[in-house]
């Protein structure tokens, strides 16, 4: 069950979000004739990725609440967390900026609880992204330095990348050129470094600038 999450993960991270459905069904399948209500769990919860990216809402809603019951049956705070940052993404891109604050608060409630640092890391950056939407941009800078400041902490490249890329977008919306470029290439450079699919949406913005 593991490999086959693992699987749809780098299938879904490669963009084969087909070989990613199956693969992410088999985990489920397996786990629901095993009993393993984990390996459930975390097949729901990867089901449900797979179809936000891939646009079916409705779909990807169904299996993450599933996730969630679950991991929240189990006691299992970073997997609730997990679910619940996944689903907040689901809500913001439908337009319901407030149930999805209010899966994000409580995700990085329960990272702070469980000292997961990354956890707390994609909480702030997603708060940010929330915050920007609504025009609150003081507010989406502290979020996104917070995010930067533990990316940095644990060593994630990719997430520093993230965090440098909303930070440029936010200057940019605000019209600091200047200073959105220092991010835009901070990012570029990570970008570079760790081989990300990532590399050029942020050239693409560099030259636009």
């Amino acid at each position: 069950m593991g490999l086959h999450i693992d699987l749809s993960i780098i299938d879904r991270e490669t963009g084969n979000d087909h070989g990613a459905l199956v693969h992410a069904r088999e985990a489920l399948r397996l786990s629901e004739d095993l009993g393993d209500e984990m390996g459930q769990a975390n097949a729901n919860a990867e089901l449900g990725v797979v179809f936000r990216e891939i646009g079916e809402y409705t779909t990807a809603r169904s299996h993450l609440e599933s996730a969630l019951s679950q991991y929240i049956r189990l006691g299992t705070g970073i997997g609730e967390g997990n679910a619940r940052i996944a689903l907040s993404a689901i809500f913001r891109e439908t337009g319901d900026y407030r149930t999805a604050q209010t899966h994000l608060s409580r995700a990085l409630d329960l990272y702070t609880k469980s000292a997961s640092l990354l956890g707390q890391a994609n909480a702030h950056l997603d708060l940010g992204t929330l915050h920007k939407l609504a025009g609150e941009f003081l507010a989406a800078r502290g979020e996104f330095v917070s995010a930067l400041r533990l990316h940095a902490e644990i060593g994630d490249r990719s997430g520093q990348a993230s965090a440098h890329t909303e930070l440029g977008d936010l200057d940019q919306q605000i019209g600091d050129w200047a200073a959105a470029r220092r991010h835009w290439e901070d990012a570029c450079s990570i970008y570079s470094e760790i081989g990300s699919r990532q590399l050029e949406a942020v050239q693409e913005r560099l030259r636009e600038a």
